[in-house]
């Protein structure tokens, strides 16, 4: 864990103390927000992920790749 080391080194450079209740609250809290981070980044990727591969059915659909489309390559040019 990442966050333990780096509200370790925070608090030491703070002169806060590094052993105690007060401590173990701030690692717990930092831990929570770093693995709720973790969460959000995921969800956002595979919400990413998502769109990309609704695009691709688009697509696929249509017969043609919505990707040449977006790069100025007309559907027309692209032959299979």
């Amino acid at each position: 864990m990442e966050a333990i080391g780096d509200i370790t080194a925070s608090a030491e450079v703070s002169q806060l103390p590094v052993h105690g209740e007060e401590f173990d609250t701030r690692i717990q809290g930092g831990i929570l927000v770093s693995n709720l981070d973790l969460i959000y980044r995921q969800i956002r990727r595979l919400w990413d992920l998502g769109r990309r591969f609704g695009r691709f059915l688009l697509g696929a659909f249509h017969g043609y790749p919505i990707v040449c489309v977006r790069s100025g390559v007309s559907p027309h040019d692209v032959f299979f």
